[in-house]
């Protein structure tokens, strides 16, 4: 199991997408206001989105293994990683 992901590997088109708009500031920056505050919203939601899928992974994994952790299983580190990088992108739109 990778221990890092690389962004291609576990975010879908449009959260990558989102994810390499982000990183490239001379395109959001020449964005107008209103577009990049939509792009940040979208960024929030994805990020939320990815975080609560986590949460109930962990939950899940919980209750079934009786770990009190639950943190273990290849699809909560993808999830986590997800999560990472969608909140790397709403640290990059929120800095612009």
């Amino acid at each position: 199991m990778p221990t890092a992901y690389e962004p291609h590997q576990i975010l879908d088109k449009q959260e990558l997408s989102l994810f390499q708009l982000s990183q490239a500031e001379q395109q959001v920056g020449a964005l107008p206001v209103k577009e990049r505050r939509r792009l940040l919203q979208k960024a929030r939601n994805l990020r939320d989105r990815a975080r609560t899928k986590y949460v109930k992974q962990v939950a899940h994994t919980r209750m079934l293994t009786g770990s009190k952790r639950g943190y273990g299983g290849a699809a909560n580190e993808r999830s986590r990683a997800k999560a990472a990088l969608l909140t790397q992108a709403v640290q990059s739109l929120q800095q612009l």
